[in-house]
């Protein structure tokens, strides 16, 4: 189960950066702007997957009832419909205008935008508690394994702030889905 866990945050972060890259690519507003939207199936769903595999990872399965599942979800779906239907209420974004220079959307963000960021903050912070909770119990190469997972989820709480706080070197562009794919790249080192 937990390496089907690692395929589907995997995919998640796939889907992030292949549309980021094609939202980037792409020419005109209305292109750049479904390209945004699609990227949310990726976006909403690392930080709750992220929380699932923690859960695999330190044998606290029990935990993964459908009651929680469903509680657990119900913040990225409502969050990827709201993003489907930004024109009509703009929680998500409030505005966006396009960095013609560049080439890149620059957006402001709205509250439910901020809700979901701040609730996939709390999803890595608890897979994080937990995996250090069981480091401190653990030996060998599963505590080696443990310390390379929560050192490399700081990576894309570290580029989401750079990117929503306008640290970011090129304005619109990004940083957290690269940091989100160095550390796909150490789990899955630290698991194989």
């Amino acid at each position: 189960m937990g390496g089907m866990l690692i395929f589907w945050l995997m995919f998640a972060v796939l889907i992030w950066t292949i549309t980021a890259v094609l939202g980037a690519a792409s020419i005109g507003f209305d292109q750049k702007l479904f390209w945004a939207k699609l990227s949310f199936f990726g976006i909403a769903s690392s930080g709750p997957l992220m929380l699932i595999f923690s859960l695999v990872f330190t044998h606290k399965r029990h935990w993964i009832t459908l009651r929680r599942l469903t509680l657990l979800w119900t913040i990225p779906f409502l969050t990827i419909f709201l993003v489907t239907t930004n024109e009509f209420q703009k929680l998500i974004w409030s505005k966006i205008a396009i960095n013609n220079d560049l080439n890149l959307l620059i957006f402001q963000f709205g509250p439910a935008f901020w809700i979901d960021t701040i609730y996939a903050y709390l999803c890595i912070a608890m897979a994080d508690f937990m995996l250090i909770r069981e480091y401190r119990r653990s030996t060998g190469l599963y505590k080696n394994q443990i310390s390379i997972i929560v050192a490399s989820s700081v990576f894309p709480m570290l580029g989401s702030i750079i990117y929503l706080f306008g640290f970011d070197p090129v304005p619109g562009l990004d940083t957290t889905i690269i940091s989100f794919s160095l550390t796909s790249i150490l789990i899955t080192i630290a698991i194989t």
